[in-house]
């Protein structure tokens, strides 16, 4: 008799899995794992990349993969540690963002039974076709086939969560079974940091990301030049850089500048001390380039940004800019051609953010749409 009310009483199991997304990562953790666990209705483990933050939580199991360098030869066995680490926890749901545990995951499936979601979070053609992370002849070949592994995803994946509203357009895999969850911000306890008072400094802050799509040498080309017209500005890049040349490049380009600091880089940066910079800081930089790769992306930062009423310097990409805007939140300019004077007086006489603006950023419009398709699709 103590067999069915164990079963009775045992919850749900569900993985949300990432490959190169640390255990700790702001969507997977603070987002759909704190979310789906408040409820106490499921059991839930995230399996990512190796954190150095060593979070815990009462109610989630962390499983770390590998820690390794993007092209390691350790990322093929990854997969392998990972269909270990199912057969242990037997999930009945999988939420799985990575292209490379997706044909795991499908196997797993098969065998076992189990629903699976995958969380779009990255054009991943355009990435790979587009940018510089892969060799120019492995661009398009390596576009395809990871395009293709999409289509065949339709064969086995219950429903997609879309990170981007504009993937609905983008994505033709997934019609008919998506839900757009937008990567909004999300109020996390922090220690307590004051902004400096000290008006002879302004300080600009890069955050997330650190590549040249995003635009990591405009915004230090953005601080050399303000920096010529009067010298009080610093920039603090935090984040982490996955390409070893380009990480080797920033160094060299800020070793002898001293308004520049440099916060990550080779490492992953815990969450909490980015949204502390983003707490001290007085602008934040959006600075991408015109790219394919980014074109109709809505960067989280923004968010981020807005959440803690940081202006921002924008790019010129109408997607983004319109929604700033709204909110007077940032100043729009042409980081390849700006005029520094000009720059310096909006800077110091823009006034930003409306006390009575109601801004559609925070996370809660979204956790609703993500617990009732989960709910859903685990009958709860």
């Amino acid at each position: 008799m103590l067999f069915p009310i164990f079963e009775q009483m045992s919850k749900p199991k569900i993985i949300i899995a990432s490959l190169l997304k640390p255990v700790d990562d702001t969507r997977m953790f603070e987002k759909f794992a704190c979310s789906l666990s408040k409820s106490m209705n499921y059991d839930i483990s995230i399996v990512g990349f190796h954190s150095n933050s060593h979070v815990k939580h009462n109610h989630i199991r962390f499983f770390p993969l590998f820690n390794f360098k993007r092209a390691s030869i350790k990322r093929i066995f990854a997969p392998h540690k990972y269909f270990k680490i199912l057969l242990k926890v037997k999930p009945e749901l999988i939420i799985v963002n990575s292209i490379d545990l997706q044909i795991v995951t499908y196997l797993y499936k098969i065998l076992f039974g189990t629903k699976i979601i995958y969380d779009v979070q990255e054009n991943y053609y355009h990435n790979i076709r587009y940018t510089d992370i892969y060799p120019l002849i492995l661009r398009l070949p390596l576009a395809a086939g990871v395009r293709a592994l999409e289509w065949l995803s339709r064969l086995f994946v219950t429903h997609y969560f879309l990170a981007e509203k504009n993937y609905e357009k983008e994505f033709y895999f997934t019609k008919g079974k998506s839900t757009v969850i937008e990567n909004k911000y999300k109020f996390t306890s922090t220690k307590s940091v004051q902004k400096s008072n000290n008006k002879n400094t302004t300080t600009l802050l890069y955050s997330g990301t650190i590549a040249e799509n995003y635009g990591i040498f405009e915004a230090i080309n953005l601080v050399e030049k303000l920096n010529k017209i009067e010298e009080k500005f610093k920039l603090t890049i935090i984040g982490y850089c996955a390409i070893a040349p380009t990480l080797n490049k920033i160094k060299n380009k800020i070793a002898s500048n001293k308004n520049v600091t440099l916060i990550g880089g080779n490492q992953l940066v815990p969450h909490s001390e980015i949204i502390n910079a983003i707490k001290t800081a007085d602008f934040g930089l959006i600075a991408y380039r015109k790219n394919k790769s980014t074109e109709n992306c809505f960067p989280t930062k923004i968010y981020e940004y807005m959440a803690h009423q940081l202006p921002m310097i924008v790019t010129k990409n109408p997607y983004w800019l319109g929604f700033c805007e709204k909110h007077n939140a940032c100043i729009a300019i042409n980081y390849k051609d700006f005029q520094s004077k000009a720059l310096l007086d909006q800077l110091e006489n823009t006034a930003f953010y409306q006390p009575t603006s109601r801004m559609d950023i925070y996370w809660e419009s979204e956790e609703g749409k993500m617990l009732e398709v989960v709910n859903n699709i685990l009958k709860v």
